[in-house]
């Protein structure tokens, strides 16, 4: 199993619901206490973090969810391709 889909659960969300609410066209930001507690809730999902938050992201950045490779990722729009792994918990 390769890194890019190693963490993943393989739980998809419906595609009228994915258009609406994720990819780059919608933005959000986490806090830092989100990120403390592992999860974050957005687009009526509660998501946890697998990944590590990475060094130089900011808690201000504009952060969006895509699917990708099998699963789910947080990119970072100000980090050209940056991502970290997350799952619907």
């Amino acid at each position: 199993m390769t890194r890019e889909n190693q963490y993943h659960n393989h739980g998809r969300i419906s595609e009228e619901r994915y258009h609406a609410h994720f990819g780059n066209e919608h933005g959000f930001r986490v806090k830092k206490r989100d990120y403390r507690h592992r999860r974050f809730e957005y687009g009526g999902y509660n998501w946890t973090f697998v990944e590590a938050w990475p060094f130089g992201w900011n808690y201000n950045d504009n952060l969006y969810v895509d699917y990708d490779d099998g699963g789910y990722w947080l990119y970072n729009s100000n980090r050209d391709g940056a991502r970290i792994s997350i799952n619907i918990l």
